[in-house]
């Protein structure tokens, strides 16, 4: 541990004398400075501590700049170059960069900067949040930018979080042009021209390669935990999971209707000695499927199942657990979180639920389309009931008057004689109809109908 590095983004330059350099930003909070700002510190590689003070060196480009962060230095043609982060992680994220002759600086900022950003595309570009970026010279000589920026989806919803883009750098009188031509990221560039190299080692992962299942002795590295696993809470046997139960809520309750400092939470951060229940991968991709036979012996308020999470206080749970009677009900759970006047709410609400009887293995699905997800869940052997579909409260409530109301026309007017539509005719069946796939019940009931009359029937949607 590097005692004196105190605040975040920090990375390590090497320079050509054999010297090794800590760069990184100001610890939030520290009174030698009034805002935020980079610091550089030359590293003793022997016992890995700062020799002597940290001087800053750099805090953006722009005046009052927010959030300078991410910095990375290099040094080309004689000049060193700080490279750093700015605007904060949001819609206004920017790469900005300076360069000085002598590394501990002045650095003079280029007026080209930002060298990076989207900010001024709009809220309606498909590609937002672009910014930390880093430099990389290829064996060609050519050079590539790799930085984080987010897709949008349905609106400006960015639910894949961050996401890794590649970019062609070229230099022009000294500094570096991004995205020659455009200034902006992408959806396509043309393939570098360089030899095929492959790994020895499977240091990553391949999203065809992994597999869908929990295959091999351990897990691989595209699964994660939440907080750090002190002690082991789970196993692999063969394509089984095992999860062993801990008194541990996913929402932290604790902190509903509580003041909510940034300083005082960023500085917690990492200091919790458990870790949840929880094993989890990544969404990578906008239209997904996913499933998971749960067996569990559940009791009291026990339950577990799967979960879309955001963070621990948006979330989206379908869960198992025994209801009053002893049956198996799962049901779906939406979590959100709001910040009101400095004080923490987290809001909960049942989307849908159904009772599964005495059954104890239980298969549960996640659609996801978007922003839109449909979660299903069966006994063994039986088909799949939908709990709710787009995951939805208004969605839900609009079918239930929907079949409300077609019920009470039905009893008014009678269906004898009556050639309806096969919609009309599934909106007509009880409430509890919702849980069942709607395109499964379509189908059904076409089909009962002209086997009963013999007359065809239409779908209309």
């Amino acid at each position: 541990m590097i005692k004196e590095a105190g605040g975040i983004d920090p990375s390590l330059f090497f320079d050509e004398d054999g010297s090794c350099y800590f760069v990184g930003t100001s610890p939030m909070g520290d009174t030698r400075y009034d805002h935020q700002v980079i610091v550089l510190g030359e590293l003793d590689l022997d016992t890995f501590q700062i020799k002597g003070e940290q001087v800053p060196i750099g805090d953006g480009a722009q005046k009052d700049s927010y959030c300078p962060e991410g910095p990375h230095l290099y040094k080309r043609d004689g000049w060193y170059y700080l490279m750093i982060a700015e605007g904060g992680t949001e819609h206004f994220h920017a790469v900005t960069i300076s360069r000085s002759r002598n590394i501990k600086g002045p650095y003079g900022n280029y007026q080209g900067n930002p060298i990076l950003t989207h900010r001024h595309l709009g809220e309606n570009y498909p590609i937002c949040n672009v910014g930390h970026g880093d430099l990389v010279e290829c064996k060609d000589g050519s050079w590539y930018m790799v930085c984080l920026g987010s897709r949008l989806m349905d609106g400006y919803h960015k639910l894949l979080g961050r996401e890794t883009f590649l970019v062609p750098v070229t230099w022009e009188k000294g500094w570096p042009i991004v995205s020659p031509g455009t200034g902006k990221v992408e959806w396509t560039y043309p393939a570098p021209n360089m030899p095929e190299w492959k790994a020895e080692s499977k240091c990553g992962f391949s999203l065809a390669e992994s597999g869908r299942g929990f295959g091999g002795e351990s897990l691989g590295m595209e699964w994660n935990v939440l907080g750090t696993p002190y002690e082991t809470f789970y196993r692999l046997d063969k394509d089984t999971l095992s999860i062993r139960m801990k008194a541990k809520n996913m929402v932290p309750w604790e902190y509903d209707h509580t003041e909510f400092d940034f300083l005082t939470h960023m500085n917690s951060l990492g200091n919790t000695k458990e870790s949840m229940p929880f094993v989890g991968r990544r969404l990578c991709s906008m239209s997904f499927w996913a499933a998971v036979t749960v067996k569990a012996e559940l009791q009291g308020e026990e339950s577990a199942g799967l979960v879309l999470l955001q963070n621990n206080a948006n979330q989206l749970r379908l869960e198992c657990k025994k209801g009053k009677e002893g049956q198996t009900v799962v049901f779906l759970t939406r979590t959100r979180y709001r910040l009101e006047n400095g004080i923490r709410w987290f809001d909960e609400v049942q989307l849908g639920s159904v009772e599964m009887g005495d059954a104890s293995c239980l298969r549960l699905e996640v659609e996801g389309n978007r922003s839109r997800f449909t979660f299903r869940a069966a006994a063994e052997g039986q088909g799949c009931l939908v709990i709710a579909q787009n995951a939805t409260e208004p969605d839900r409530a609009f079918w239930r008057e929907l079949a409300k109301c077609n019920q009470e026309e039905f009893e008014k007017s009678g269906t004898n004689g009556k050639c309806i539509e096969a919609r009309e005719l599934m909106i007509a069946l009880p409430e509890s109809f919702i849980n069942y796939d709607h395109d499964y019940l379509l189908k059904k009931m076409v089909d009962e109908f002209k086997e009963k009359y013999l007359v065809s029937a239409g779908v209309f949607s």
